[in-house]
């Protein structure tokens, strides 16, 4: 499996033997790693297929702007909900809750609460 694009010391974007790309996951896999390097396959802790073409762009962006917390939050949250689920879960929840509690936690840091209103209403 050859690098991509290295998101962050955890995540890169990555692409398999079959010319899939992914998003592959894992602690230090991409420490002092660059783009055409391969990885070792025995730090890959998650893998997520990319099934639809120009979606990388949108996901490096989402990936380089999140930090590493709110992916292993969404992580661990993702795979409790897995254990407690009977249904699958879609690979791409995970990046748009990391995503979801970045903008949240930047809104509320900044103080920005125009959505606040809405919670607090009472309902008729």
């Amino acid at each position: 499996m050859q690098i991509k694009k290295v998101f962050n010391n955890n995540v890169v974007l990555a692409q398999n033997e079959w010319d899939q790309e992914m998003v592959v996951m894992g602690r230090g896999l991409a420490f002092q790693k660059k783009a055409g390097e391969t990885i070792d396959t025995a730090k890959i802790e998650k893998t997520f297929v990319l099934e639809k073409r120009g979606v990388s762009d949108k996901l490096a962006k989402l990936l380089r702007d999140t930090s590493e917390l709110y992916l292993n939050i969404a992580s661990k949250i993702l795979d409790y909900a897995k254990s407690q689920l009977s249904y699958k879960l879609d690979g791409y929840l995970y990046v748009d809750l990391a995503d979801h509690m970045s903008f949240a936690i930047k809104r509320q840091k900044t103080n920005n609460r125009k959505c606040v209103w809405f919670y607090r209403e009472p309902v008729p």
